[in-house]
């Protein structure tokens, strides 16, 4: 998404299957949509995707599986005019950079806890920066 801040993005996975899922999939994807415009930087977009969650109570939706729906996520965030992008991950795999030198993962340390599971807003989260060109390329 195009926002004041930068153009912003989510990936992610939701754990299970059937409408359950979809509910979660639904919640994330409306929270963030409605986030990204508002949220100062990426560990506040988490946080309002956690909150959306933890509210909605999406796990509520399975009650032969209670708390086994949450979903992985990784954001990112591109600034218009800078040589940098900034990731934070909730429980999603690192990412892959391609650039003219090769290929490599991005460090993005340890990630938060998947969202869903009510650690995010007792996590202390650090987005990370990495360098980001033209012509790179980035894997989720």
């Amino acid at each position: 998404m195009d926002t004041p801040h930068a153009i912003r993005v989510v990936i992610g996975d939701v754990r299970g299957k059937g409408l359950p899922a979809l509910a979660v999939a639904a919640a994330v994807l409306g929270s963030f949509r409605e986030a990204a415009y508002e949220a100062a930087d990426l560990a506040i977009l988490a946080g309002r995707l956690e909150t959306t969650l933890l509210r909605d109570d999406a796990a509520a939706l399975a009650p032969s599986h209670p708390g086994e729906l949450f979903a992985i996520a990784v954001l990112a965030e591109i600034p218009r005019r800078s040589g940098n992008i900034t990731i934070l991950s909730c429980g999603h795999p690192p990412p892959l950079l391609k650039h003219p030198g090769g290929v490599e993962f991005l460090d993005t340390g340890d990630p938060a806890p998947p969202l869903n599971l009510g650690m995010l807003n007792s996590t202390v989260h650090r987005p990370r920066r990495f360098r980001f060109q033209p012509g790179d390329q980035l894997l989720f």
